[in-house]
């Protein structure tokens, strides 16, 4: 039986991305197969988007005050304000929900742990067009 590389079931499932069981594949299956549903990844970066933009204010306090007192800043006030400016980049939190996808599906391309898996992106027919 064929088995997708640990790693990328990992990143899949950190990420959001809802890969295929390949336990389940039966005795005929050739290879692995990975899929990419988008609808999920857009409403996760959607998600996740409001969380940092709300919690943005308290941890640019954190900063301040942290700066103020001479302390060093901790890293998760960091990444709640390099989140929240990344989300500001785009216009559209879908931009950033596809740029997660293909980055995702560019480095299973190049690890050769991942030689022969079938990646199928399922596209949203609705926000596809938005």
């Amino acid at each position: 039986m064929n088995s997708l590389p640990w790693t990328a079931f990992a990143t899949a499932l950190i990420t959001g991305l809802s890969p295929v069981a390949w336990w389940d594949q039966g005795p005929k299956a050739t290879e692995p197969t990975m899929f990419v549903s988008s609808w999920h990844n857009w409403d996760w970066t959607k998600n996740a988007c409001d969380y940092v933009l709300r919690s943005e204010p308290d941890a640019r306090q954190v900063v301040r005050s942290a700066q103020k007192l001479g302390w060093p800043v901790d890293d998760i006030s960091k990444d709640v304000i390099a989140a929240a400016d990344e989300c500001r980049s785009v216009r559209d939190y879908r931009e950033l929900g596809r740029r997660m996808e293909s980055e995702l599906l560019n480095a299973l391309a190049v690890n050769p742990l991942c030689a022969g898996l079938t990646v199928i992106r399922e596209p949203h027919t609705v926000l596809e067009k938005g």
